[in-house]
């Protein structure tokens, strides 16, 4: 059973395009008692040194999760977002860090590991 109160697409308050990329900001509450507000930005214009500064040669995205009354941030890009590295960059629990890498693999195209395939390993 999908206890679900929106879709991770319907839980999109806004996408914007802006000189730097794409913003989008999203209102994500499962059902279950939790909340993910995220703002993730598309960082496109990013010059050669900064983007090795943050180890990656193509899109880099920043991710914010503002969590109760504090804010906490990572950057990601690339291939395969696992949880652990999540969990690791927001100092999160593993089912937070689950359903943020969900999130934001969905809204970048980034491989991850579904709150789905998760509970099936169980």
């Amino acid at each position: 059973m999908d206890l679900r109160t929106k879709s991770i697409d319907d839980s999109i308050v806004v996408i914007e395009e802006v000189g730097n990329g794409e913003i989008i900001a999203l209102d994500y509450q499962p059902g279950n008692g939790t909340r993910y507000c995220l703002v993730v930005t598309k960082m496109t214009r990013l010059g050669p040194e900064l983007l090795s500064s943050f180890g990656r040669s193509g899109p880099t995205w920043l991710v914010s999760w503002m969590s109760g009354s504090e804010g906490k941030a990572m950057t990601c890009g690339g291939g395969f977002l696992h949880f652990n590295y999540v969990r690791e960059k927001l100092r999160c629990s593993e089912s937070d860090a689950i359903v943020i890498a969900e999130i934001v693999g969905r809204l970048t195209g980034q491989k991850y590991v579904s709150c789905d395939e998760m509970h099936a390993r169980v």
